[in-house]
């Protein structure tokens, strides 16, 4: 969980002191997506012949966008290799 405060911004009162707005953020999993720090992972299964050949599907990103991700014929994927988005 996120938490962003914002110290002493609140609409004072006449006599007190200005208070502190706490926004707490909470991440839902998601089916596809999962975060670390400000990246998006995802994983995906290829078969030995495209991890050999070279591979090419798209993602349909959060927005609606589709990102290619592609490997060149001779480019060897290890697995846990992050796929170049092209």
């Amino acid at each position: 969980m996120n938490e962003i405060s914002i110290s002493n911004n609140i609409d004072e009162q006449a006599g007190h002191a200005a208070g502190d707005v706490i926004i707490k953020l909470v991440e839902e999993k998601h089916p596809i997506f999962t975060r670390n720090g400000a990246d998006l992972y995802i994983k995906k299964k290829i078969t030995l012949y495209e991890a050999l050949t070279g591979v090419y599907f798209q993602i349909d990103h959060l927005d609606g966008t589709k990102i290619d991700v592609m490997t060149q014929p001779g480019e060897i994927v290890k697995p846990g290799k992050t796929l170049p988005v092209v």
